[in-house]
């Protein structure tokens, strides 16, 4: 929470819900929405990064927080 707003974040699960309803939500809870879908490659360079971190020893081996 700011001055300028409020951050949430979750997830909404369609099933079960009228069309529309995740949509109506967010133009309910914000000044402006954008639908937003993954770029080409998008998934192989998450696993890329993902990989690179949590796969090291020392990510492996770290203690604590």
């Amino acid at each position: 929470r700011t001055k300028r707003g409020l951050l949430h974040q979750g997830s909404v699960r369609q099933e079960g819900l009228e069309s529309g309803l995740t949509m109506g939500l967010a133009a309910a809870l914000a000044a402006g929405t954008t639908p937003w879908s993954t770029p080409d490659g998008f998934e192989e360079e998450v696993a890329a990064l993902a990989g690179a971190k949590y796969a090291r020893e020392e990510f492996l081996q770290r203690k604590g927080p």
